[in-house]
């Protein structure tokens, strides 16, 4: 690519999954949306020194990506922008860094990381990746240990053992269901549990509204939930309408 390029605007070479392009020109301050989406043969080392905005999806499943380190420049890392960049493992990130989006290194080789104190929003299961052992705040953060647990997202569970797993449900089962207390269940439009078929029962059953409006006792919820993430997936879909009730 030609020096004096300054941006790569969205989408440039998504799909190359047969570029090979080993480093990027002086002077280039933007990669847009999706530029290097699933260019699985690109193999940088470093970026321009300086790039300020690396934006969603920009490297996401770039498999041989192997940056040691961002330019000290860049502000903001958008959301899922190295998902699934499996031989990525940055240790530090630049101290200007002021926000690192959802799903932003998901999927990655990360190990360890700090967040530098200049971070002001770090977006859900930005950090989730099997390796991850763990994320530190640098000293002078603002953010706090709700953030770092929300950044952790499902590997919450291997992080913290029981408690991790049981503070992940509670966080998805404040995304997507609206819990009704016992005393209400006999007023529920909907006689039977959307998941296992049985009625509510209002002495002892827990139960709640999904956001496409159907009823589901809180321990078929969780189990479906514990269930999907076992499989891989990320949506509560609902078995009587097919709607997914929400993205975790």
């Amino acid at each position: 690519l030609p020096e004096g390029l300054t941006k790569i605007g969205n989408g440039a070479f998504v799909d190359c999954t047969n570029l090979e392009l080993k480093s990027l020109p002086k002077g280039l301050t933007t990669i847009g949306e999706c530029t290097f989406f699933d260019c699985e043969k690109l193999q940088l080392t470093s970026l321009p020194d300086d790039i300020e905005t690396i934006a969603r999806g920009a490297f996401t499943k770039c498999k041989n990506l192997q940056l040691t380190s961002l330019p000290t420049g860049v502000t903001e890392i958008g959301e899922g922008a190295f998902s699934g960049c499996e031989k990525l493992k940055l240790i530090s990130l630049p101290n200007g860094l002021r926000e690192i989006s959802k799903r932003a290194f998901e999927g990655t080789g990360i190990r360890t990381i700090t967040i530098p104190a200049s971070v002001t929003k770090l977006g859900d299961s930005a950090f989730e990746t099997y390796s991850i052992e763990r994320i530190n705040l640098a000293q002078g953060s603002r953010l706090n240990s709700n953030d770092i647990k929300r950044a952790y997202g499902r590997q919450l569970e291997k992080i913290l053992g029981p408690a991790g797993k049981e503070e992940y449900l509670r966080k998805i089962r404040e995304k997507m269901l609206i819990l009704i207390p016992v005393e209400l269940n006999a007023g529920a439009p909907e006689d039977v549990c959307l998941t296992c078929g049985e009625k509510f029962n209002e002495e002892n059953d827990e139960f709640g509204i999904l956001s496409c409006g159907h009823y589901v006792h809180l321990e078929c919820f969780d189990e479906q939930v514990e269930s999907d993430l076992k499989d891989g997936k990320r949506a509560f879909i609902c078995p009587r309408c097919e709607l997914a009730c929400g993205v975790y």
